[in-house]
Order: structure tokens, then C-alpha cells, then sequence
């Protein structure tokens, strides 16, 4: 198992990334363990945001979450996932690729953060598994008539 912080300049572009693997998880794009976030807002106070569920058990621990706001500069945030090696390097290949590098990842030990580097990972979605294909499939499509009607006089 490996844990990996992902970086982002704002508390807003950190909720936007949470939810965002909270989506590729449902979808079942990847499978992680857990997925947590921790900020730092400009006035230093620290948040944490975790999964809640009642079946869900945290894998992410709040002490792991308070030892990383300890590296985050007032506004910024870290995103923070768990799950299997391979699952872990494929979605921080990914957001480092999408950013073209902007969006810093790191690896998470008991010495600290590890920055990992590269953003030669694909940024191309097969067709056949795209997000467009997922959308068409469940998109109503009309099939009535819609006609407006003006009354007269």
C-alpha cells in the first residue's frame, strides 16, 4: 500500500481534486482505499476533510493529516490517497501529466514527503472508456415534439 499527498495552490482547486477522485472512484476508474484532503487557510487555521459514511472505515489517519498541514504553506492544500501501489503512481502520473507538471505529487513516508517527478504518463482517454462515451450512454434523449404555442389577440 502506498500513500501519496497531491498538492494544490488553493483550498477551492483542493476540494475540486477531492471530488474529482471521489468521482473516479465511484466510477470505478480506480480503486482506492480512501481519499482525504487537509488545508491550510490564510489565517493558518488547519481543516480536514474525510470520507464519512457509515460503512466507511478510514484508512487515512487524522494524526497523518495533521503531520502534513505541518508542511502546507496558509491557503494551500493537500489531497491525500491510499490504495495499491500501481492505483496510487497511475493517478499521480496522471494529474502531474494533465498539469504538464504544475500540480506537484509526493510520496508519503514516516521520514516526510518524497516529491515524485514525470509527466510522461498518457493524458489520452480510449474512446471506447472516455468520459464522453460514459455521458452518451446515459444522456435522455427527446422523444417527444416540443412546440411553444402563442396565444393570439
Amino acid at each position: 500500500m502506498k500513500v501519496m499527498a497531491i498538492r494544490t495552490s488553493t483550498r477551492t482547486a483542493g476540494e475540486f481534486l477531492l471530488a474529482s477522485l471521489h468521482d473516479a472512484v465511484d466510477m470505478d476508474r480506480v480503486v482506492l482505499e480512501d481519499v482525504a484532503m487537509v488545508s491550510v487557510d490564510p489565517g493558518g487555521e488547519v481543516a480536514m476533510h474525510r470520507t464519512k459514511g457509515l460503512f466507511h472505515q478510514h484508512v487515512i489517519e487524522k494524526s497523518l493529516l495533521e503531520r502534513l498541514a505541518g508542511e502546507l504553506q496558509p491557503g494551500e492544500a493537500l489531497a491525500v490517497i491510499r490504495g495499491a501501489d500501481a492505483q496510487v503512481d497511475a493517478v499521480g502520473a496522471r494529474a502531474r501529466a494533465l498539469t504538464r507538471g504544475d500540480m506537484r505529487t509526493y510520496e508519503v513516508t514516516a521520514a516526510g514527503l518524497t516529491e515524485v517527478t514525470g509527466t510522461g504518463a498518457a493524458i489520452e482517454i480510449d474512446d471506447a472508456d472516455g468520459m464522453l462515451a460514459e455521458a452518451a450512454a446515459t444522456m435522455p434523449i427527446q422523444t417527444t415534439v416540443l412546440s411553444r404555442s402563442r396565444r393570439m389577440g
